[in-house]
């Protein structure tokens, strides 16, 4: 039995989706796909855990990592996803100063691996999804014009989240080029969160990286 542990912001915690976002769609295929017998019943091969926090950033990941992973090992092996770094790519056009820097990002997500693996060698990092800019410059919730998402930017994140991956021996699961090299607002709910189509693509890229270990 594995513990799946999957940390994240809003996107991991299925914002918007009405079938619970990526995770809840990985944990429906795993649970089709192995049980285990108990008395005269079945029970799920693997537990899947929905650790995505709304706003969340790499460093208020950071914060409560440890606490949240070490409860929550109930198998024989510990897998740590995270997903994490779009509400770090925000920026002020008025300014044009950024919220975060990615290489400050980078660190404290290399950190984050570090920190798991202390618990578990098995680490799977989820790159990020590409935005709608028309709809993100300003998104409908900021309250002064004063957020902005663009995919240049984005794309830095992403391409930190693949050097971490390749620095840490991390897996990785990233569908940024791919997204971009289609219609990727088809896989928006709002502009930044993805939807029914979007979360699946998450899950399927994630479960595919997962199966070297399950």
């Amino acid at each position: 039995m594995a513990s799946i542990l999957c940390f994240g912001d809003s996107i991991t915690q299925g914002y918007v989706d009405l079938e619970g976002g990526w995770t809840q769609r990985l944990r429906r295929r795993l649970d089709q796909e192995a049980t285990v017998p108990f008395g005269d019943t079945t029970f799920p091969a693997h537990a899947v855990f929905n650790l995505g926090v709304s706003g969340d950033t790499a460093e208020g990941l950071a914060a409560r990592l440890e606490q949240e992973l070490a409860p929550r090992q109930l198998g024989n092996q510990t897998i740590v996803v995270i997903a994490i770094g779009v509400n770090e790519t925000a920026f002020d056009p008025r300014t044009g100063r950024p919220s975060h820097d990615p290489g400050r990002f980078a660190a404290t997500l290399a950190g984050l691996v570090a920190t798991a693996r202390r618990h578990t060698e098995r680490v799977l990092l989820v790159g990020l999804l590409p935005c709608d800019e028309a709809r993100m410059q300003p998104p409908p919730w900021s309250e002064d014009g004063g957020e902005h998402y663009a995919n240049d930017r984005i794309g830095q994140f992403n391409q930190a989240v693949r050097r971490v991956a390749a620095d840490s021996g991390a897996a990785l699961a990233d569908c940024f080029e791919e997204a971009l090299a289609g219609d990727h607002t088809a896989l928006l709910h709002d502009g930044l969160h993805p939807n029914a189509a979007g979360h699946q693509l998450l899950a399927d890229r994630v479960g595919e990286r997962l199966q070297a270990w399950l």
